[in-house]
Formats: C-alpha cells, sequence, structure tokens
C-alpha cells in the first residue's frame, strides 16, 4: 500500500483507544502526523493571508512530511520492506498515517492532500 488508508464520511468515528495507544507509544511521530494534518488543512484553506501563498502553504506541507519522517526515526518506528520500487520511508509514512486516519477518520481532506506530496518529499531524501 502506497496510499494513506482514508475511510468514507460517517463509517468511522475518533477510536479514543487507539489515540492513547499511539501518542504513547509514538509521542514524537503523534505530535509530527497532527501538525501535518494541520498543514494540509491551511493548504486546502480557501483563506489566503497576506503572508500564506499556496508555493509557502505547499513548502510548509513539505516541511511537516519532513518532520514525520525524523520524528518516525526518533520513534523507532522501523521502515517496512520496500514493495514495487516504493521508498521504504514512505511505505513507513503511509502505514503510519494509515493508523492515525483509523484513528481520526475525519480528516479525509487532508489526507488526499498528503497522500499527492508524501512521495515527492520524500523520494527527495
Amino acid at each position: 500500500m502506497d496510499r494513506i488508508r482514508i475511510h468514507p464520511v460517517g463509517t468511522r468515528v475518533t477510536d479514543a483507544d487507539m489515540v492513547q495507544l499511539l501518542a504513547s507509544k509514538t509521542p514524537r511521530s503523534f505530535r509530527a502526523a497532527q501538525d501535518l494534518l494541520l498543514a494540509a488543512q491551511s493548504y486546502l484553506s480557501e483563506k489566503k493571508g497576506f503572508f500564506s501563498s499556496e508555493r509557502s502553504r505547499i513548502r510548509k506541507l513539505g516541511r511537516r512530511i519532513s518532520n514525520l519522517d525524523r520524528a518516525l526515526d526518533a520513534d523507532h518506528v522501523p521502515q517496512p520492506e520496500t514493495q514495487s520500487g516504493v521508498s521504504s520511508r514512505i511505505l513507513r509514512a503511509v502505514e503510519y498515517l494509515s493508523a492515525f486516519s483509523d484513528t481520526f477518520p475525519n480528516w479525509q481532506r487532508e489526507y488526499e492532500a498528503i497522500n499527492e506530496f508524501l512521495p515527492q518529499v520524500l523520494s527527495k531524501g
């Protein structure tokens, strides 16, 4: 799987037990994933501020993806075996964010945006 698992609207609710598990096992990654979702929300936002160009929102989204990758390293989340040429760093981020999506399923648009940028950012490093 090289895309974040996204659940249809209304099929799931936030899983409080999974929140506790993810936050306790991977505290840095949990926070980085929250920051990434907020950056994706900002990227998708209709509001265009004086200091908020599309280019700056894309850069911020890229930085947040890189921050998640570093947090996954810091939390000692192992990289999975690669499949069909997909980077193991991308697969690890997708697996973690899929678990995050299972936990917080109400951010579908944001997960879709992250799906588009994730390979671009992590395949460079």
